[in-house]
């Protein structure tokens, strides 16, 4: 049981870190263009 918890949150742990850095990129990349559309 425990090795079957631990590895279920290891693998939520990488989901949830892949997640949050796409979705950082993501509102990076928006940011920027509108940075870009505003000074442009």
């Amino acid at each position: 049981w425990a090795s079957l918890i631990s590895s279920t949150l290891a693998a939520l742990e990488v989901i949830i870190e892949t997640f949050c850095e796409k979705l950082l990129r993501i509102t990076t990349d928006d940011f920027i263009a509108d940075m870009n559309h505003v000074l442009g």
